[in-house]
């Protein structure tokens, strides 16, 4: 687990730690797949590439941060 309560310092920059995640999840899984998707020419089938960009970049980034357990709220739901 990562502590989110605590930022990472980078010589002398304070980085929270879901920004450093962010940016690994954009160099080692966002940036791999979409050069694949632009070899495999997918993009011909949407509308709008930054729009699937975003999506894609979203997803992947949200997929880390649970598999990670990150953010772990207490928020006591019924379901």
């Amino acid at each position: 687990m990562i502590d989110l309560s605590s930022d990472l310092d980078l010589m002398g920059v304070f980085v929270p730690p879901v920004g450093m995640i962010g940016i690994v999840v954009f160099l080692l899984l966002f940036l791999p797949i979409r050069l694949l998707m632009m070899r495999l020419r997918v993009y011909r089938l949407f509308w709008h590439r930054g729009l699937v960009d975003v999506c894609l970049y979203s997803i992947l980034l949200g997929a880390t941060l649970l598999v990670l357990g990150l953010p772990r709220a207490d928020l006591n739901l019924p379901f």
